[in-house]
């Protein structure tokens, strides 16, 4: 399969949560929350291959490079970068990752590519700006639901509130039932199946209008 990424720099926790009040079942609404996870969750599938032409800002300038996944199950798995200037090789198996990197440092527009894909193995983003993680961990709960409408398609968006009192917003789209990420940083589109489950073909970060 072939994908088109863009980057302009570049569910199974669920929590004890209290009984439903002010008309919110917090345990439907996480039950929703997985489900969404699951039908883009591509790392459930035994084996696949990703390749994606990629663009991230080096300099100021958008410059082109490629992005490889081979995936054949948590301890079976190769993932490689190459843009002008910069290469990457990561290979992960049985509990361990090796790292190959031309720098001896994570260039900020690869950690940006990584926060785009949402499933690299340098990431560290939130849940929420991810399409394969758990939405909510055992410590966060579900505040508030609420409907609106983005670009024509109507979504159902829950706010939810970590440890530290934290709040952020997770959406999903009522027609695909696919978690839609936020639209100030993330343009995700062309969904398309991926064995049994269904992924974007088009990735984008970005920042304001860039």
């Amino acid at each position: 399969m072939k994908y088109r990424l863009y980057s302009i720099l570049l569910l199974q926790c669920l929590a004890q949560f209290a009984s439903a009040s002010g008309g919110l079942n917090r345990q439907e609404a996480a039950a929703r929350l997985e489900e969404a996870i699951s039908k883009t969750n591509i790392f459930e599938l035994p084996s696949f291959v990703m390749k994606a032409d990629i663009q991230i800002e080096l300099g100021g300038k958008l410059v082109d490079g490629t992005y490889e996944l081979l995936w054949n199950g948590p301890d079976q798995w190769r993932e490689g970068i190459r843009v002008p200037g910069y290469t990457e090789v990561e290979i992960g198996g049985k509990g361990k990752v090796w790292v190959q990197r031309s720098t001896d440092f994570l260039p900020l527009p690869i950690y940006k590519l990584h926060q785009a894909l949402g499933f690299g193995s340098t990431a560290d983003s939130p849940q929420s700006t991810s399409l394969v993680q758990p939405v909510l961990t055992p410590k966060d709960t579900i505040q508030k639901q609420h409907e609106r409408k983005e670009h024509g398609d109507k979504l159902t968006c829950f706010e939810i509130e970590n440890e530290r009192k934290i709040p952020s917003e997770v959406c999903v789209d009522d027609t695909g039932g696919t978690i839609i990420r936020t639209s100030q940083m993330f343009k995700d589109s062309d969904l398309q199946p991926v064995g049994t489950k269904i992924f974007p073909r088009i990735l984008m970060m970005h920042r304001d209008d860039h």
